[in-house]
């Protein structure tokens, strides 16, 4: 069998970096088939490892060096910050939206390719977490309106985050356009 890459990307609060994690691990004939180490290749063999990523707009970014990072790494508990700066110096902040990531690494001998799509939804936390905030509830004087506003709001970034986890790419979009909504309705 080869080796299957696996990895997981998590974006930070700020929307200003993501976390890179690489899953593949070591071979185990039972539990894991895909890992490194043999039958299959040996970790030592990697040569480059690099991710590309596309976003929700549609611009595919130059390649991003993580072997430099020292991945791919056997150890699954190791998670490594890339700004979004590092990715392009023009990015200032990773959008709200679906993005596409390829990591691909390369041995002497073959090129190993993994493309999945993460929901990134940090931006619009934001939104809604300052709209709540900005409630004065300790002196009773807020509009019950916005206090209702407000939960439906929290109660659908909710959905959102289990809409995201779940894999549901439907739901997560149609989720992400009722806040959009509501938040352009509160703010106006």
């Amino acid at each position: 069998m080869a080796v299957e890459l696996k990895y997981s990307i998590s974006e930070a609060a700020n929307a200003k970096s993501i976390n890179f994690r690489e899953l593949t691990g070591p071979y185990d004939v039972t539990d894991n088939p895909g890992g490194w180490g043999a039958p299959n290749e040996e970790l030592v063999d990697a040569i480059t490892a690099t991710i590309i990523m596309s976003s929700p707009s549609g611009v595919t970014y130059p390649s991003y060096d993580v072997f430099a990072l020292g991945f791919p790494k056997q150890d699954a508990f190791v998670t490594k910050e890339i700004k979004a700066s590092d990715i392009d110096a023009a990015l200032t902040i990773f959008e709200d939206g679906f993005w596409n990531v390829t990591y691909t690494v390369t041995t002497s001998v073959t090129t190993y390719t993994q493309t999945k799509t993460f929901f990134f939804y940090s931006n619009i936390k934001k939104q809604v977490c300052d709209l709540i905030a900005a409630l004065r509830l300790s002196d009773c004087t807020c509009d019950s309106e916005k206090v209702l506003r407000a939960c439906q709001m929290h109660s659908y970034l909710m959905a959102l985050g289990y809409a995201v986890g779940l894999g549901d790419t439907v739901s997560a979009n149609e989720l992400y356009a009722t806040l959009q909504n509501l938040i352009d309705c509160s703010i106006c």
